[in-house]
């Protein structure tokens, strides 16, 4: 556990022993995002407008959602309906 966030960042920047975990990922697929089978999302586009992100996804991987289908993915997808369903993320060791 970290003290304060300031000391949770400095592991993320270089140098620090967290990098590799975000910036090293970033670096490893920042040259194929024009690809076309790759499609870039951020979290914070996601956050703002979900229904905005559902429908590039769609577009992207070629599914076609009426209004109603377009609506129920965006519900499911929300972050209160998640929570609802956190139990279904539980992680399990089975060995």
């Amino acid at each position: 556990t970290y003290s304060n966030p300031m000391a949770c960042l400095k592991d993320f920047l270089p140098g620090g022993t967290l990098y590799h975990l975000y910036f090293g990922y970033i670096k490893d697929w920042w040259p194929h995002r024009n690809d076309p089978n790759v499609l870039m999302l951020h979290y914070s586009d996601a956050k703002r407008d979900m229904g905005g992100t559902v429908s590039k996804i769609s577009d992207f991987v070629g599914v076609e959602l009426d209004a109603a289908e377009h609506l129920e993915v965006t519900r499911r997808c929300s972050f209160d309906h998640m929570k609802s369903i956190a139990h279904k993320f539980d992680y399990y060791q089975w060995a």
